[in-house]
């Protein structure tokens, strides 16, 4: 262990490749020298990327669990490690500005904070949305921690994944530890969420905004919703709103630099 902080990403690609702008923030991540980095993947081909993940731990292997076991794999090697923070990330987003969210990366968890998400998400019930989680070590070492991850087994649907782990993870840390947004919602951010997620929001005011934004989070995704603020402020953009954009978000321009800049 060469840092107190471990950074570990669950890759999934169907072609086995490291898209570009994975490639430039671990770059940056590597010339930080900040943290320890491990990328466990699905099916990587490593051998093009020999010199760029230098340092970094690759570990490949079967696609099964989808990114949880990904992380599994990664946290059985780490528990023994004496991390002060790890943090989860997976390749579900686009970095369109490594410089941005590096800078996040970078940023000490505050003193008090257990459990950190980038955001915080009430669709299907309350829970850290799994893109990006920072443990903090009282957690890494917690009994309720560890058996959540020893006594994780495999499963091949998406959803049973949702449910049991993204969702029961949240569920079972909130128990005794505060789960917190990194990225806190203003009056603004909730009012971005309601008009942009129901089909009528005319009639929300200020007196009437967070009456509304109780009654309706259980549907509002914030990374999908607050995609121009996620861009802005740590610079990525989510793969899901990209090439399916379900709430018919204005992103040609987003989806011309990805394409442009990203996948080209």
């Amino acid at each position: 262990m060469a840092h107190d902080k471990l950074i570990l990403i669950a890759h999934f690609d169907p072609a086995g490749k490291l898209s570009r702008d994975w490639l430039t923030l671990i770059d940056a991540l590597r010339a930080g020298g900040f943290a320890d980095l491990m990328l466990v993947s699905t099916g990587l081909n490593a051998a093009p990327y020999r010199d760029r993940l230098a340092g970094v731990r690759v570990v490949v292997r079967e696609n099964v669990g989808y990114d949880f076991y990904s992380w599994r794999q990664g946290l059985l090697d780490a528990f023994s490690r004496g991390y002060e923070q790890v943090v989860l990330l997976n390749t579900s987003f686009y970095v369109a500005d490594a410089g941005r969210f590096s800078a996040l990366l970078r940023q000490p968890m505050p003193l008090e904070a257990r459990v950190r998400a980038l955001t915080i998400s009430w669709q299907d019930g309350f829970h850290a949305q799994s893109y990006f989680l920072q443990f903090a070590r009282s957690v890494l070492e917690s009994a309720v921690f560890n058996r959540f991850w020893q006594e994780m087994r495999p499963v091949s649907s998406r959803q049973t994944v949702i449910d049991l782990y993204e969702l029961g993870l949240s569920r079972q840390l909130g128990r005794e530890f505060p789960i917190e947004p990194i990225f806190a919602l203003g009056p603004y951010e909730k009012f971005l969420m309601l008009r942009r997620g129901l089909k009528d929001s005319s009639k929300i005011t200020a007196a009437q905004l967070e009456e509304a934004y109780d009654l309706y989070k259980q549907s509002l995704n914030p990374s999908l919703l607050l995609w121009d603020c996620l861009l802005y402020r740590y610079g990525i953009v989510k793969k899901q709103l990209v090439h399916e954009n379900p709430f018919g978000a204005p992103i040609d321009e987003v989806r011309d630099f990805v394409a442009r800049c990203i996948l080209n």
